[in-house]
């Protein structure tokens, strides 16, 4: 499925409080997630996101990945423990 940036990380915010997990402000998720969607266009070298910012696509793509497959019911290849993801948030 392809999606912007923005709907990336909304995606995989939703994907978390959709489990049941309340995504803090001030976790690494939340922060990536609003430097993605508060960016209107392309962040530039040198700007004060640029670095968090692609960190950011790469981290939300892979889990926008996985919860893609998780959420198809029809035939799942992963299973994700809800215990080891809240580690990691």
């Amino acid at each position: 499925m392809r999606r912007t940036k923005q709907g990336l990380a909304q995606f995989v915010v939703k994907s978390f409080q959709d489990m049941d997990f309340k995504v803090n402000p001030s976790c690494r998720v939340m922060r990536q997630h609003n430097v993605l969607v508060k960016s209107n266009e392309e962040i530039a070298f040198g700007s004060a996101d640029f670095f968090q910012a692609v960190e950011a696509l790469r981290d939300m793509q892979m889990l926008g990945f996985v919860f893609d497959q998780t959420n198809d019911v029809t035939d799942p290849a992963f299973l994700i423990c809800p215990q080891i993801m809240y580690q990691r948030l």
